[in-house]
């Protein structure tokens, strides 16, 4: 069974995983289905497309168009679909561990980029146009260097 998303041209893409599309990811990306600790792999967008343009099993000139159909929410949508391919190619019993690393994933992501918000918006600029910020330590304001 396969898994669909949608790009932002509208084109269906289809992956699927198997042992040897499995290993053609791992080979090229270093990405290990096997090991979820190297699922983390895919925040980094370049092997996200890769891993995805590999499971969709297209033609190598088929690239440029893959390539030209992904932006922020294509991303998110080629992400969710190849935790659910992974889900699809496991066995039963290893589908909560995938669904658990999906979730603390996710819960992972979520946390740091609250945390990056944070910080932006602790940011302040003095009347002079430099950036001030809060101490973590005290309540003092520090000038950034």
């Amino acid at each position: 069974m396969a898994t669909t998303y949608v790009d932002c041209n509208g084109k269906e893409w289809k992956l699927r995983l198997s042992v040897a599309s499995g290993e053609k990811v791992k080979t090229d990306t270093g990405v290990d289905f096997a090991t979820y600790t190297t699922l983390a792999k895919l925040q980094d967008d370049a092997i996200l497309a890769r891993v995805c343009f590999i499971l969709s099993g297209e033609p190598s000139g088929e690239e440029e168009s893959f390539i030209d159909g992904i932006d922020g929410d294509t991303k998110d949508r080629m992400e969710a679909a190849i935790w659910s391919e992974l889900e699809n190619f496991s066995r039963g019993r290893q589908r909560t561990v995938i669904q658990a690393a999906r979730d603390k994933a996710n819960q992972v992501v979520q946390q740091e980029a609250e945390r990056i918000a944070k910080q932006i918006s602790e940011i302040t600029i003095d009347v002079f146009g430099k950036i001030v910020t809060n101490s973590a330590d005290t309540s003092e304001r520090t000038p950034s260097e």
